[in-house]
């Protein structure tokens, strides 16, 4: 279509094709980020995830429905605070971050 306005990045074609872009290129790094187990020196992907959703919150909205279910669901089912005794308070903060963010509560509440 070309250029209807700037009222939204969908009336420009340029802007439409590089928002897909980068929301594919972020889609992919945090499910491949998801499966990362982690090592003595550093955490598992899950808590890479939860940390920058809750310093940049709004990466959320790059991410499908399909990934956010299935965040959600990894939380559920792998994040235990008594694997990391020593940072329990802030494993349960990143949680609540995460349950808390406005686009995740879109998915999983509805």
């Amino acid at each position: 279509m070309g250029f209807m306005g700037l009222k939204s990045v969908y009336e420009v074609d340029g802007a439409s094709d590089l928002l897909s872009v980068i929301s594919g290129f972020v889609q992919e790094k945090v499910e491949a980020a998801l499966y990362d187990k982690g090592n003595e020196y550093n955490p598992p992907g899950i808590i890479n995830i939860l940390l920058i959703v809750k310093e940049h919150p709004g990466v959320t909205s790059f991410l499908s429905e399909d990934l956010i279910e299935r965040i959600d669901y990894y939380i559920e089912k792998h994040v235990r605070t008594d694997e990391w005794p020593a940072l329990e308070r802030q494993v349960k903060s990143l949680v609540t971050h995460w349950k808390c963010n406005e686009a995740v509560k879109k998915v999983i509440c509805d």
